[in-house]
């Protein structure tokens, strides 16, 4: 499952007016798009489909090493297509994703979710544990609709 990659200066059409014309890096597999916007290290992701806890595992991998790599601020998962995570993913994400972050720029993390309740507390409850276990000064709040989140992200602290 191999990654396409592609760099435009166009916009992307969930794009702020603020982001109009950025240098824009797209990379794209069969589980989900990814947008990097690099004048303002903001990440947009969009899962394409629900996938099965190993396709989730090899994309949350590939994501936080292009997140890493770009240096991003600022990120954008639209999960509204993705089921539940696993109470085994969610250790898993706890014990072997989150350490890889501790050092990274981030800033603020927007989740679209399709507002399934349980979907919207289970990541409550993991956002709980994650800020109670490692000290990362992370924004992370959840959204309905991607202009929502578009709208938090681009609050400038």
């Amino acid at each position: 499952m191999g990654l396409k990659v592609g760099i435009a200066n166009q916009v992307h059409p969930f794009a702020s007016p603020i982001l109009r014309h950025y240098n824009m890096k797209q990379l794209e597999n069969d589980l989900f798009r990814a947008r990097i916007y690099k004048n303002d290290a903001r990440l947009y992701v969009e899962w394409l489909r629900s996938v099965s806890p190993e396709e989730f595992r090899e994309g949350v991998e590939q994501l936080v090493k292009l997140m890493l790599e770009e240096e991003i601020e600022l990120w954008i998962v639209d999960s509204s297509r993705l089921h539940g995570i696993t109470l085994s993913d969610q250790h898993w994400i706890l014990h072997h994703i989150l350490p890889l972050l501790q050092n990274a720029k981030l800033r603020k993390l927007a989740r679209v979710s399709s507002g399934d309740i349980f979907q919207y507390m289970s990541f409550e409850e993991m956002t709980e544990k994650v800020l109670r276990k490692y000290e990362m000064n992370v924004e992370v709040a959840q959204f309905t609709s991607l202009a929502m989140a578009e709208a938090w992200i681009s609050i400038k602290d």
